[in-house]
């Protein structure tokens, strides 16, 4: 009998928010992703395969089923959650409350405990670029992303409170004076439930903090925090948000050649508008470090 395994496209972020449904499915599937790393350890996992895949035993064994969100018609009309999308393109009725879960090790819990003691606590992870923090990874993603200047302002306002570490792509820009780990995903992911804090953008870190129990502050650009925040963190958005909305942009294995007519509007804005509110998330979260 072939046995079914679900493809799964996109970046590390969307790999997270799918882990929400695992539980509620008949039965354990194998996965076929480019993001291994988001069903390490997991229990609701058979099996974890690196795609798209030559290996002959993975396109002869299985009938592969592509599962994407981003096809769900009220998802991409900004109707309903990223979570809510994932559920119906399972054919899975939606558990209130649902939410990703990853899965770490006591070893790599206490390895990267060791790795943010060293860097003097308390640390804060910040992530201004909607990308794979991967070096093997040229990934990025501009319109969720920050400029430079507004990330470098946010960066120096952040050093106000703690050690700030950047994640980032190899293709992202620098920031002078701030380090820039370059890690395996794995132990990022791990850096993110021993961190102090989390800030950032609508990117990988925000699935990671959900996952993970973790408490952050994310700025959203040109995507819907109503769609893809999560109840725990504290999600803001851009003060220049224009008057088409949800956003058009292009969706990933959706084609569509829209331009913005706005001239990427939600983007332009000055990051001392959020700093009252990271500083009230900061005291909070670094209460007890």
């Amino acid at each position: 009998m072939t046995k079914i395994a679900l493809e799964l496209t996109g970046g590390l972020g969307k790999n997270i928010a799918f882990t929400a449904v695992l539980p509620y499915l008949d039965s354990k599937p194998t996965i076929l992703c480019s993001f291994p790393v988001a069903f390490e350890n997991s229990p609701y996992v058979e099996e974890c395969v690196p795609w798209p895949s030559s290996n002959f035993r993975v396109l002869s064994e299985f009938d592969i089923r592509k599962v994407e969100p981003y096809y769900v018609a009220d998802y991409r009309q900004g109707k309903i959650t990223l979570i809510e999308a994932i559920f119906r393109s399972c054919d899975v009725k939606l558990v209130q409350g649902a939410a990703p879960k990853l899965y770490l090790t006591d070893k790599e819990k206490k390895d990267a405990r060791a790795y943010l003691d060293r860097k003097g606590r308390p640390v804060i992870l910040f992530q201004p670029f909607g990308a794979s923090t991967d070096v093997s990874s040229p990934l990025s993603s501009g319109q969720r992303s920050l400029s430079k200047d507004q990330a470098l302002k946010l960066a120096r306002f952040l050093s106000d409170f703690g050690t700030v570490l950047v994640l980032r792509g190899l293709s992202q820009p620098s920031l002078p004076g701030f380090e820039h780990p370059d890690l395996n995903l794995r132990f990022s992911i791990s850096l993110v439930s021993e961190a102090d804090a989390l800030v950032g953008v609508d990117s990988w870190l925000c699935h990671a903090g959900a996952a993970l129990g973790k408490r952050g502050f994310f700025i959203f650009t040109s995507t819907d925090p109503r769609q893809l925040s999560y109840p725990l963190h504290i999600s803001v958005q851009s003060p220049n948000r224009c008057d088409l909305y949800p956003c058009r942009r292009p969706w990933p294995g959706v084609p569509d050649n829209f331009v913005c007519p706005f001239g990427l509007k939600c983007q332009d804005f000055n990051p001392e508008v959020f700093f009252e509110e990271i500083e009230s998330y900061l005291k909070e979260a670094l209460v007890e470090v």
